[in-house]
């Protein structure tokens, strides 16, 4: 699965990480990781490479797609995620 981020993401990654770089290591790495990880993955290209290549069905990957969102209530803290699964049937 991958995060497809462009040149104006990294844009706006920048900032978090020049701010983060005054920090101690573990500090900066989880700001950085909570700056990164929301966002939408998908393991479309996997799946196609497998079937592509005719791998046996039993090693074959499942179609994944994954949303992560940051939840907006600080109960649970500053760093808390909420992340959907959604399984892909291969026909559909």
């Amino acid at each position: 699965m991958k995060n497809v981020m462009g040149p104006v993401d990294a844009l706006f990654l920048f900032p978090a990480v020049s701010f983060a770089q005054d920090q101690p290591p573990l500090k900066r790495h989880l700001q950085i990781i909570a700056h990164l990880f929301p966002g939408s993955y998908d393991n479309n290209e996997q799946v196609y490479f497998d079937n592509r290549l005719k791998l046996p069905e039993h090693i074959r990957h499942e179609r994944v797609s994954t949303e992560v969102r940051r939840i907006p209530d600080d109960r649970f803290g500053e760093h808390a995620f909420f992340i959907i699964y959604y399984w892909h049937e291969q026909d559909s």
